[in-house]
């Protein structure tokens, strides 16, 4: 089975250390991921750092983010201003939701020269705007919510044209809510979750920032223990090579709860 690794870089920090230590992690071991890309302010650091205005994580760690393209990663846009996606998207309107895509979208050309083949939405979080934009743009797919299986997303009666590849395993802080979960075994806790058999195959999402563990030795565990039970990791578009795309059923886009009380965007019931 084929398990797609998404990385979402959503702040200056993970974009300076995380970013370059995560690339050469999978440079050891020959991997590709896809990498979710914020551009826009950071919002996150400190107060004193934004008195002239958030630092644009584009321009802070311009070198690093070349350096995704040149070693062959696939490349995908998330929220221009990830914090204020976080926050905000959920009830948004789409003049907001297009400021929150148009202007990244405009950096992302203007850095790699080519349209970015994916968006991922940070913290799970949508509005049926989103759906409709990435139909507009085109888009080879998406990773924006929590699921099962490939599918076509319908959000308050708009029909998105872009397949969704949802990211099926609980994230790191997400697994460290579990009872009985730690920082020494929570590659367990993720790798026991991936053993579910699903048609299109699973995806993981991490995040370039995390933090409070030993980040980078709990991602190189997982990488070893798909590798020895003979998964093929690869980008998250990968997953799309097996499947019928003109048969992909139509799901609503639901919402959950997530483990520290708040809500995330989920596949739901068929559609159709």
């Amino acid at each position: 089975m084929r398990v797609g690794i998404g990385i979402q870089v959503g702040t200056i920090e993970g974009a300076l250390y995380g970013l370059p230590a995560l690339l050469d992690l999978l440079g050891e071991y020959d991997l590709k991921a896809t990498w979710f890309l914020s551009l826009g302010p950071d919002r996150s650091v400190p107060w004193w750092q934004r008195m002239a205005g958030a630092p644009f994580i584009s321009d802070t760690a311009r070198e690093g983010l070349l350096r995704l393209a040149k070693e062959g990663h696939e490349l995908g846009l998330a929220p221009f201003d990830a914090v204020r996606w976080h926050d905000e998207a959920a009830h948004a309107d789409r003049a907001w939701t297009e400021r929150q895509v148009r202007p990244g979208l405009d950096i992302y050309r203007r850095m790699f020269r080519q349209d970015p083949c994916c968006f991922g939405a940070n913290g799970m979080q949508v509005n049926p705007f989103l759906f409709d934009i990435e139909s507009d743009l085109e888009l080879k797919f998406a990773s924006d919510v929590l699921g099962q299986t490939a599918f076509l997303p319908r959000a308050q009666r708009v029909d998105g044209e872009v397949p969704q590849l949802p990211v099926t395993l609980p994230s790191v802080a997400e697994a460290l809510h579990e009872r009985g979960v730690n920082e020494d075994n929570v590659h367990e806790y993720i790798f026991d979750a991936s053993q579910k058999l699903l048609v299109s195959g699973h995806v993981w999402r991490i995040d370039a920032e995390a933090d409070g563990i030993d980040f980078i030795d709990m991602v190189e565990k997982m990488l070893v223990m798909w590798r020895g039970s003979r998964r093929e990791l690869g980008p998250v578009s990968t997953l799309l090579a097996p499947l019928d795309l003109a048969g992909l059923r139509r799901h609503q886009i639901g919402w959950q709860r997530d483990a520290e009380g708040g809500y995330v965007a989920a596949q739901s019931v068929a559609a159709d």
